[in-house]
C-alpha cells in the first residue's frame, strides 16, 4: 500500500469499510459487518506489536470476544547437524553426505 492510498484510507475513516490493507498487512473482519478505520488500525497495531511477521489477520467474533486468526510470513529455516562434534549447516555438505542424510531413518517425524 502506498502512502497516498493509506492517506486516502485515513481520510475515509468516518466511512465504514469491510476490509483494509495497512503497511502490507491485510485485515479482514469475517462477520460481514462494516467496521470503522479505527478498528482496523487498532487490530493492526496489536498484531504488529505481538506478531512482527504477520501478513494477514482474520477477525471473527464470539459474543463480545474477538477471535484473531493471524497468518505469518514464512521464516527461513536451515537445519544444522552435529557431526564429529562440530555444528554444520547441511547445505554446506557435499553431495555424498547429503545423500547419506536423506537415507537416514527419521524417528518421531510427523507427516
Amino acid at each position: 500500500m502506498t502512502s497516498e492510498s493509506y492517506i486516502a484510507a485515513v481520510k475515509e475513516s468516518e466511512k465504514e469499510i469491510k476490509g483494509l490493507e495497512i503497511s502490507g498487512m491485510e485485515i479482514i473482519f469475517t462477520d460481514n459487518q462494516p467496521h470503522q478505520h479505527g478498528e482496523y488500525k487498532a487490530y493492526h497495531d496489536y498484531a504488529t506489536e505481538r506478531f512482527p511477521n504477520a501478513r494477514e489477520i482474520r477477525i471473527s467474533f464470539d459474543g463480545e470476544d474477538a477471535l484473531l486468526d493471524v497468518v505469518l510470513y514464512r521464516t527461513p529455516f536451515e537445519r544444522i547437524r552435529r557431526i564429529t562434534g562440530y555444528l554444520q549447516k547441511t547445505t554446506q555438505w557435499n553431495s555424498a553426505k547429503q545423500h547419506e542424510l536423506s537415507d537416514r531413518v527419521k524417528h518421531g517425524e510427523v507427516e
